[in-house]
C-alpha cells in the first residue's frame, strides 16, 4: 500500500498525508453544498436560538456533584466536577450568532437548587455577564436537606457564598426582573430567631447569613425580590431596598453634599491632595459647587519651627505640594 494511504473498514482510501492533499472536483463540489446555518432564515434561526439558549449547566453541574458527595462521609475524597463551559455553546461560534442568539438571555431564569456546596467560586462556571443578562434568578434549598449530616457544613457555607458572590456580580449591574431566596428548612428555625436575637450567643449558621445579607444590600432596582427564611424585619427592609433604585451622589440633599465637599476638600493631614483633585474631576457639577466649598477655606501651609533643613536649595516649592487649580480657588493663605 502506498505511503500515507490507509484502507478503512469500509474499503474507502483516506489520505493521511495532509501537506500534500489536494481537494478533488467531487470534495470540492460536495463541501460547497453544504448548506450554512446562517443561510437559513432569520425566523428559523430564531427557533433555533430559543432551543439552543439553555442556562441549566451550573444547575446540573452542582445536581451531579451533590449525588457524588451525598453518601460520603470525606468530602475530600470525592474529586469536584470537570467543568468544560461557562456559557452556552451557541454564544461560542461566531460573532453574529452570539449577537443574534443574546436576545433570548433576558428570557431565561438561572435556578440553583443547590448550593455551592464546597466549591470555591461560582465564576468557575458560570460567566458574571450571565448572571447580569436573564431576567429571574432563584437560590432554594429543594435540591437537598439543608441540614443533611455528612455535608452540613459544606451545604450551609455553599449557600451562604453564593448568596455573597451573586450579590456582588449584581451590585455592577443587572437586568434582573425577579430575585427569590427560599429557605424552607425547619432545621434554619431557631438560628434566624433565637440566636439571630442573641447577639451574646455563638452561632456560625447566624454569622454566615447575616453577611450574605449584608451584601445584598449593594443590590438595588429589581422588580420583584421575595426572601423566604430571613427573619423580621430584615426580610422586609431588605426586600424594600433591593427593589428600590440607587441612591446617586447628586440625588442627595445639598446641604449633605456640603459637607462632603467640606471633608474632601479639608487640605490637612486627614484628606489627601489626590482625593481634593479627583473631587473637581468628577463632573461640571460637582466640580462648580465643591469649588464654592473650596473657596471659602483658608489654605494654612505650616513651616515646623525644629526642621534640619541647612539649604534654602532643600525647600520644598509650595507647587510641589499643592496644585496651582488649588491656589488658585483659595481667597485665604495661611503661613505658620
Amino acid at each position: 500500500m502506498m505511503a500515507g494511504i490507509k484502507r478503512t473498514s469500509s474499503s474507502v482510501l483516506v489520505n493521511l498525508d495532509l501537506k500534500r492533499r489536494r481537494l478533488t472536483r467531487l470534495q470540492e463540489q460536495r463541501i460547497r453544498a453544504i448548506f450554512r446555518f446562517l443561510d437559513l432564515p432569520a425566523e428559523l434561526r430564531c427557533i433555533i436560538y430559543d432551543y439552543c439558549v439553555d442556562v441549566s449547566a451550573a444547575q446540573n453541574i452542582l445536581a451531579r456533584y451533590y449525588d457524588n458527595l451525598k453518601d460520603c462521609t470525606d468530602l475530600k475524597a470525592v474529586q469536584a466536577p470537570l467543568i468544560w463551559s461557562k456559557s452556552p455553546a451557541i454564544f461560542l461560534i461566531n460573532r453574529q450568532i452570539y449577537d443574534e442568539a443574546k436576545f433570548y438571555l433576558p428570557k431565561r431564569s438561572l435556578v440553583f437548587d443547590h448550593g455551592l456546596l464546597d466549591l470555591m467560586d461560582v465564576k468557575d462556571f458560570v460567566r458574571p455577564s450571565l448572571f447580569r443578562s436573564v431576567s429571574s434568578l432563584t437560590i432554594d434549598d429543594s435540591g437537598h436537606p439543608l441540614f443533611k449530616k455528612n455535608i452540613m457544613a459544606a451545604s450551609w457555607v455553599g449557600y451562604t457564598s453564593l448568596i455573597e458572590q451573586v450579590a456582588q456580580i449584581l451590585s455592577e449591574g443587572h437586568q434582573l426582573k425577579s430575585f427569590t431566596i427560599s429557605l424552607s428548612s425547619k432545621d434554619l428555625v431557631p438560628h434566624v430567631t433565637t440566636c439571630w436575637n442573641n447577639g451574646n450567643m455563638q452561632c456560625g449558621f447566624r454569622d454566615h447569613l447575616r453577611r450574605a445579607c449584608d451584601a445584598l444590600r449593594s443590590v438595588r432596582n429589581i422588580g420583584c425580590v421575595t426572601l423566604r427564611g430571613l427573619p423580621e424585619p430584615l426580610s422586609s427592609e431588605l426586600k424594600a431596598r433591593m427593589e428600590s433604585a440607587p441612591i446617586n451622589f447628586l440625588d442627595l440633599p445639598a446641604e449633605i453634599r456640603n459637607t462632603i465637599y467640606n471633608y474632601c476638600l479639608d487640605g490637612s493631614k486627614h484628606a489627601s491632595r489626590s482625593i481634593s483633585d479627583s473631587l473637581l474631576l468628577l463632573n461640571r457639577q460637582i466640580s462648580r459647587e465643591a469649588q464654592s466649598v473650596l473657596r471659602k477655606k483658608p489654605l494654612t501651609v505650616d513651616c515646623p519651627k525644629g526642621h534640619k533643613t541647612k539649604s534654602k536649595d532643600d525647600v520644598p516649592e509650595l507647587l510641589d505640594t499643592v496644585t496651582q487649580a488649588t491656589l488658585a480657588h483659595r481667597k485665604h493663605l495661611v503661613s505658620t
